[in-house]
This record gives C-alpha cells, structure tokens and sequence, in this order.
C-alpha cells in the first residue's frame, strides 16, 4: 500500500498520468487527474484513441501515430515527444515513454 502511495505522489508532484489503451477496441484508460494535467475538461479528452489523436498537433501526428503502429513483440517500447493542443489555444509539450503488453485477445495494450 505505501508503494502506492509513493507513485501518486511521485506522479502528482512530475505531473505524470498513466493509460491504457486498448488497441483492439480503441478504448483507452486514463488515470484520474489526466484531463487536469493536459488542460482539458474530462469530456473533452474522451476514452477512444481517436479523441485524443485529434488534440495532437498537425506536424507531430505522423510520429505519434507511428510509436503506435511500428511496434513489434521483438522491439515493442517507444519513447516521442510530441505537441498536445489544448482548448484554450496553449500548447503541451509530452514525453511519451511507452512499454505495452502484448495481450493474445486484444492485441497490443498500453
């Protein structure tokens, strides 16, 4: 339970959040505070990749789309920086360091 505690309060303090996304299904999870953290309201960021995609900036798209497709059991972690536009105009910058799983139903997750 403290290691729990101790990652929500390292996460909090680097203004980190995690997800899950399903690429089977398009569904992805996010943690809690992920809409505070990227400047959106909660129904704003939505739950499918497509939403979120949408919210990257034009030139970074074909990169970020890329760490998602060009993976392979054999190399599957990515790591990109990449623009999120945010409603009220302002730019994020974002690290994406990524490690998925490779599910045999789904398909990659995470």
């Amino acid at each position: 339970m403290r290691a729990k505690s101790v990652l929500r309060l390292a996460a909090r303090a680097g203004k980190m959040y995690a997800f899950d996304w399903n690429a089977a299904t398009g569904v992805v999870m996010r943690s809690e505070k992920a809409s505070q953290i990227l400047g959106f309201a909660s129904e704003q960021i939505g739950s499918s990749h497509e939403q979120f995609l949408a919210s990257v900036h034009p030139e970074d798209r074909a990169i970020f789309i890329a760490s998602n497709t060009e993976r392979t059991p054999a190399s599957p972690n990515t790591q990109i920086n990449f623009r999120l536009l945010r409603p009220d105009g302002s730019v994020l910058w974002l690290e994406k360091p990524r490690t998925p799983s490779l599910t045999s139903k789904a398909g990659w997750s995470g």
